[in-house]
């Protein structure tokens, strides 16, 4: 089999692997029984939420997979201090990245966004530069090591209420990026 004709490099290569996977999920199961996202996620109904185990990253990454589109799946998170972004990839575990940012300002950009995408008078270029800043830079990184040609997006609290292909990255909207 192929997994017989493995070189010594290559079988310390997965170990090297298989330890920085079993590190991050062990730094992301921590994250996840917080208090503050068991808070947050007690505040969610069952309809809108599952708790996320290795089997269903798994079967996440394993849907990706069968997407076929280099496709990504962003889930954005919203507490009082900082905006957590949590990127899930077809090949690697579950990446958070943090943004410091109070919920009041984040709020605000988004309304400031909101209101200019929908009048013709108003620089839509700001915000969305802004946006742009906090939700896409902090993992441009990981979407470019990942190949990724489409982000699925699951906004929390008020990132439901603006387009994410309509963020701007100075030279290009994010449409024309994934």
């Amino acid at each position: 089999t192929e997994i017989d004709k493995r070189t010594s490099q290559q079988i310390k290569e997965i170990e090297r692997l298989d330890a920085q996977f079993d590190s991050i999920v062990a730094q992301l199961n921590p994250y996840l029984q917080s208090p503050q996202v068991k808070q947050t996620l007690a505040k969610l109904t069952p309809e809108t939420i599952k708790t996320i185990e290795l089997e269903q990253i798994t079967a996440l990454q394993n849907d990706l997979k069968a997407l076929e589109q280099n496709a990504v799946l962003l889930y954005s998170v919203i507490f009082e201090d900082r905006l957590d972004l949590i990127l899930t990839t077809p090949n690697s575990p579950p990446i958070r990245k943090t943004v410091a940012i109070n919920k009041t300002d984040l709020n605000k950009t988004i309304l400031d966004f909101r209101q200019a995408l929908t009048s013709p008078y108003e620089d839509a270029i700001t915000p969305a530069k802004k946006l742009y800043n906090l939700v896409i830079k902090p993992i441009e990184t990981e979407l470019q090591q990942a190949n990724a040609d489409t982000i699925i997006y699951a906004p929390d609290a008020q990132f439901r209420y603006i387009p994410l292909a309509a963020l701007y990255d100075g030279e290009k909207w994010l449409v024309e990026k994934y």
